[in-house]
């Protein structure tokens, strides 16, 4: 690229007026210069499209509202995808905040590479509650599953990786067209399951560790559980219909089969509770340490969440609604 390539930054928005205020704010105090913004309102039935206009009056340049109806997000990012004029389309979240530097650094890492789509962290805002702070937590314990939380987030590394989530990630955008953009009939996932395209395309994905974002989670217990249940869901579905290829879908099959037949065995050999004790201690060890606290154990117990939507995802072909898992 012999010049600063320009850049769209697309996000859908449905029900956000808490925080999509500081999600513009943080997009506005970008250093880099050559890009726009364009938010997608969902149909929302709260302040959000009134609080995106209110902005675009005072940026025009900058910023832009579509209002399409309701289309899922999906349907909304590809849209705007087709419709957009940059080289470079990056996607975040409603509920993200981007580092001032986040444009900027996407463009490096395409810059100094072939890579085809880059991301990179998403990190628990400082002003999280502790609920919040929890999940981080419990993201972190489970990094051994989740691709994009294994390596540091505190080198300047560009690395390959074969997956970055929507919430902060980047791609040519002739690359992205080319793939034919988003699945509409998946959601969560599909951003999982345009990278696992992308890869069998031979496409590269990079992860950037400076290029980061803050990602407010799920502010309750029910919250949480509402979206662990959809991205269970949809990798039940990705299962169902291209079989294993990642290791959380052994999981989603591994794990429910040994607790069954745990329980069959100790149903035969009437050994309930001196197991129990067993498992609970093992439990403890493994998860419940002091340092983590008593929310720790209600959000791991809310992540079996994932399995029922896994199984549910698998057993039923129907596509799920628009909308975010987040709900209300």
């Amino acid at each position: 690229m012999s010049e600063r390539a320009s850049v769209e930054v697309i996000i859908p928005a449905y029900n956000e007026e808490k925080i999509i205020e500081a999600c513009l704010k943080s997009l506005l105090s970008q250093s880099y210069e050559n890009f726009v913004v364009t938010i997608i309102d969902d149909a929302s039935v709260d302040r959000t499209a009134a609080i995106v206009k209110s902005f675009a009056e005072k940026h025009p340049k900058r910023l832009r509202l579509r209002q399409w109806g309701k289309l899922g997000p999906g349907r909304a990012r590809n849209r705007a995808a087709q419709e957009s004029q940059a080289e470079i389309l990056a996607f975040m979240d409603a509920d993200c905040e981007a580092f001032p530097n986040w444009i900027e650094e996407l463009v490096k890492a395409f810059e100094q590479s072939s890579f085809d789509s880059v991301g990179g962290p998403q990190l628990a805002h400082p002003k999280s509650n502790s609920f919040q702070q929890a999940i981080e937590r419990f993201f972190r314990s489970m990094a051994w599953l989740i691709s994009f939380y294994k390596r540091s987030r505190d080198s300047s590394e560009i690395f390959e990786t074969d997956h970055n989530p929507l919430c902060n990630v980047a791609y040519r955008k002739g690359v992205f067209l080319k793939l034919e953009g988003f699945r509409e009939d998946l959601f969560p996932g599909e951003d999982y399951e345009f990278d696992w395209r992308l890869r069998r395309s031979g496409g590269k994905i990079a992860y950037h560790s400076l290029a980061r974002v803050y990602h407010h989670r799920p502010e309750t217990l029910a919250q949480f559980d509402k979206v662990m249940f959809a991205y269970g869901r949809a990798q039940g579905k990705l299962f169902r219909e291209r079989g294993p290829h990642r290791l959380l879908h052994w999981v989603g099959l591994i794990l429910p089969g040994l607790f069954i037949c745990t329980a069959l065995i100790l149903a035969i050999f009437k050994i309930w509770w001196a197991l129990f004790s067993i498992l609970i201690l093992g439990f403890s060890l493994l998860f419940f340490r002091p340092q983590r606290g008593p929310l720790f154990l209600q959000i791991f117990l809310a992540g079996f969440s994932w399995f029922k939507g896994f199984f549910y995802g698998f057993w039923t072909k129907s596509a799920p609604p628009p909308g975010s898992p987040k709900g209300g």
